[in-house]
């Protein structure tokens, strides 16, 4: 009896070494355990903050294509007045050549018909109606020079205006180019 109690304690004693044993390598397995989901945690958290990063530059990327597409109307307005610009130029030109040819042939004509008609120039400064005929013909001079100076200086208005068109679409072209390159490093 005294053999079976002593294998019965010593069994005890050996089951409750294994049963310590067992839940040490319990606690360890459950230590592993919660440093596994704690990881597992850490990585769900990194891939939430990383697939939020990619949607922020996404946000960014359609927010510089939109510029971009704003840049590229602006150009393209730009590029409209600059030819609406060109052809007001032209226009105020051609219509300065007009002027000048039709005043050059009415002074023709008019010297013409005075001198069909007195045969004389010189009698012509001597009578009142060439007096008159005088004054009409500084009228139309001073009228049509006043006509081309004024459309000169239309003329350097539209060409100034040119040229800031002209500045401000390579301004927007240059934002343009500045907005792809981000576009891309994005």
């Amino acid at each position: 009896v005294l053999n079976t109690s002593n294998a019965i304690a010593q069994m005890s004693v050996e089951n409750a070494k294994k049963k310590d044993q067992l839940q040490q390598q319990m606690k360890k397995l459950q230590r592993e355990i919660a440093e596994m989901e704690k990881a597992i945690q850490t990585t769900s958290t990194q891939k939430k903050l990383t697939l939020q990063q990619v949607e922020e530059v996404k946000k960014k990327i359609k927010q510089k294509e939109g510029q971009i597409a704003g840049f590229k109307k602006e150009v393209g307005a730009l590029s409209k007045d600059i030819k609406k610009t060109e052809v007001e130029i032209d226009e105020k030109a051609a219509r300065i050549d007009l002027m000048k040819n039709k005043y050059g042939y009415v002074l023709g004509q008019i010297y013409s018909s005075l001198i069909q008609n007195t045969g004389n120039v010189s009698f012509l400064w001597n009578n009142n109606t060439s007096f008159i005929t005088s004054n009409y013909l500084k009228t139309i001079s001073n009228y049509r020079r006043s006509q081309a100076n004024h459309l000169r200086d239309n003329i350097l208005i539209l060409e100034d205006k040119k040229s800031d068109l002209e500045a401000s679409k390579e301004e927007t072209e240059a934002q343009l180019k500045a907005q792809a390159n981000l576009k891309k490093e994005l």
